[in-house]
């Protein structure tokens, strides 16, 4: 069984709509196993630190609230 999807792909670091493509894949039946599950996703939310990491940016400078003050 061959079955074919998309797959959003990126090959750079940069704007999301600058760097995110929609490429077609295949999946073979031999490269699922036995406890393996094949799940359609619909929708997928997006989180800002997504995009952070999209864009190669700096992380905000955020302490643990567990940290002990000096």
């Amino acid at each position: 069984m061959q079955t074919e999807f998309r797959a959003i792909v990126q090959s750079e670091y940069g704007a999301p709509e600058k760097v995110l493509k929609i490429a077609k894949r295949q999946l073979t039946s031999g490269e699922l196993g036995a406890d393996d599950a094949l799940v359609k996703v619909i929708a997928r939310p997006i989180h800002h630190g997504d995009i952070q990491i999209l864009s190669a940016l700096p992380q905000e400078d955020r302490s643990s609230p567990f940290q002990k003050e000096l």
